[in-house]
C-alpha cells in the first residue's frame, strides 16, 4: 500500500515538473515575438525616416504610405506606423 502511494506522488510530482517547464517555455516564445516585434517596427521606422529623409522633406512637411506616415520636424523626424507606436527619430545621417 505504502509503494502505490508513493508511485502516485511520484507520478503527480512528474506531471507538475513537466507542466512548470512546459509554461516556461512558453512564456520564453512568448517574449521572444513581442521583442521581434518591437524591432522589426523599430526598424520599418527607421526605414521610413531614411526614405523621408531621401524625399528631402522640410519641416512640417508629411508624407504617406502604407507603411506608415512621416512628418518632418525641425531636427527629427516622427513616424506613425499603422497599427503600431508613434517614433521621433533623430535624423539619421
Amino acid at each position: 500500500m505504502k509503494l502505490k502511494g508513493t508511485l502516485l506522488s511520484s507520478a503527480l510530482l512528474m506531471l507538475v515538473l513537466v507542466t512548470a517547464v512546459f509554461y516556461a517555455q512558453l512564456l520564453g516564445h512568448q517574449l521572444q515575438q513581442l521583442t521581434y516585434q518591437r524591432q522589426s517596427m523599430y526598424y520599418r521606422a527607421r526605414t521610413l525616416a531614411v526614405l523621408a529623409q531621401k524625399l528631402d522633406l522640410k519641416p512640417g512637411q508629411k508624407a504617406s504610405s502604407a507603411q506608415g506616415q512621416v512628418e518632418m520636424l525641425k531636427d527629427q523626424v516622427r513616424v506613425l506606423l499603422p497599427n503600431g507606436p508613434k517614433y521621433t527619430l533623430d535624423q539619421i545621417d
